[in-house]
């Protein structure tokens, strides 16, 4: 007999002896025993409600059903179906190497305790060094990630995730290294992922990384019905971790993205939105610090229901029964976020007694530096008036800084502006300008009087003066 036969034989008949072992081995019978060493290994409490047990197609499989992983009092893990691939030839050998790890309908929970500390974290943490990693293939079906903070009492949750991960290798070493070590490619998808009063659909992103970097590139999600596409950097190399961004979101539903802040008289029409942005640090003042980059939002169309602007503005006491800060709720509630507006009923705009308003134009481009965004070219305009923005929002300090929201005539002159400071928390109203009673036709009586009057110019944007 050939040397080749030969060993092919030795090996049929190894593979054969092995079968049969298996057949006569009940793994449940040890069952205690590996709950005992897979806790002791992962430093968590470590449980195995259902059977295990080896399968043969396609390949050598370990097979778990019902693992959970419990730490700090609360479920931290559980996967309903966990699939061990095992390599063949290595085993032949002598050892046992990990090919691939399936995880089918697992539940994540990570909690943030009202003590600030989270459930993963370990009572007392070990300075060992990790062992090195050689992984061909992580897959994740059906995934559930929910993430509660009892502190702050907000949520997040995605459903429906699958991962595909390939080429997973770490060479080894401590914990605070490991992403300047591993290297991977992956793909991942969620169906739905949201927090109390917002939701985004159809993610799809594809994951790579190495020496520290990685790239999320392309990523792709469905948000307020409209079309989200973006890139993420983390980059992980220096002794900070530094982060950019740039997302857009072209044609999305005004009335889907505000309807937490005015349920009942929600704008309609759509928007484009979009963001180039760069933070770094570890910590979450660290990163607003940081924060540095352009934001624009921009429509065209938009109807306000609630008020009609237009008879506001044109009349004559107009600054003493509507503040103009409340129109600069269109404003700010762009890409500056909605954070912002919490602290003051800016929804109001939108809760008249009757009326519409029609924005023919919204332009909102901020431009950020060290966390304070500044406004670029920030105006509305109506089918009569123009109303301007001008100011910084500082999100270090959660404050407002020197915001001014104007409505301003044909040569961008400001004939009525009112002032917001303070805190977003806590903010403060100033009562309008002295001119605030020059509005409708006492404004055009006083210009035609003083033809020649001059002004500082308020607004110079691209937002065109109503004809």
């Amino acid at each position: 007999m050939r040397k080749p036969t030969r060993i092919a034989g030795y090996a049929a008949a190894g593979l054969a002896g092995l079968g049969a072992l298996v057949l006569l081995l009940d793994f449940n019978r040890y069952k205690p025993r590996i709950e005992a060493a897979a806790s002791e290994a992962a430093g968590m409490e470590v449980r195995i409600g259902g059977d295990i047990g080896l399968g043969f197609y396609p390949g050598l499989r370990v097979r778990v059903e019902d693992l959970r992983v419990r730490n700090r009092g609360s479920d931290l893990l559980a996967v309903e179906r966990l699939r061990v691939g095992v390599d063949w030839l290595t085993l032949l050998r002598g050892r046992v190497e990990v090919a691939s790890l399936h995880l089918g309908r697992p539940v994540v929970l990570i909690e943030r305790g009202r003590d600030g500390r989270y459930n993963f974290e370990k009572d007392a943490p070990r300075g060992d060094p990790l062992p090195p990693l050689q992984l061909g293939r992580l897959s994740v079906a059906d995934a559930t990630l929910r993430h509660v903070d009892r502190q702050t009492g907000r949520t997040f949750e995605a459903v429906n995730c699958d991962v595909d991960a390939r080429d997973i290798a770490f060479a080894g070493g401590p914990s605070a290294e490991i992403l300047r070590q591993v290297a991977l490619r992956a793909e991942l998808g969620c169906a739905t992922l949201k927090t109390a009063d917002q939701a985004v659909s159809d993610l799809q992103l594809e994951l790579a990384g190495q020496a520290g970097v990685f790239d999320l590139d392309p990523i792709t999600l469905r948000a307020f019905e409209g079309k989200g596409t973006g890139t993420v950097r983390a980059d992980f190399t220096g002794k900070a971790p530094r982060y950019t961004l740039r997302y857009d979101l072209a044609q999305f539903r005004l009335d889907a993205a505000l309807k937490s802040l005015s349920p009942g008289h929600a704008p309609e029409g759509t928007a484009d939105f979009s963001a180039e942005l760069a933070l770094q640090g570890t910590r979450a003042r660290d990163l607003k610090r940081s924060l540095q980059g352009k934001a624009s939002l921009r429509g065209r169309d938009i109807v306000l229901h609630g008020r009609d602007l237009d008879e506001v503005f044109d009349g004559v006491a107009a600054s003493q029964s509507f503040n103009l800060v409340d129109v600069g709720a269109v404003l700010l509630a762009g890409p500056v976020g909605l954070a912002v507006t919490k602290g003051y009923d800016f929804a109001s705009i939108l809760q008249g007694a009757g009326g519409r308003s029609e924005l023919r134009t919204l332009v909102s481009d901020w431009t950020v530096q060290r966390g304070v965004a500044r406004a670029q070219d920030v105006a509305i305009a109506t089918r009569r008036h123009r109303v301007a923005m001008q100011g910084r929002l500082d999100f270090v300090n959660a404050r407002f800084d020197g915001v001014t929201v104007a409505l301003v005539d044909a040569r961008g002159c400001a004939t009525v502006q009112q002032k917001i400071r303070g805190t977003f928390a806590q903010p403060v109203i100033d009562k309008p300008s002295t001119l605030s009673a020059l509005t409708g036709p006492v404004v055009r009586l006083f210009r035609k009087v003083v033809p020649g009057d001059k002004c500082e110019t308020f607004y110079a944007g691209s937002v065109a003066a109503p004809q």
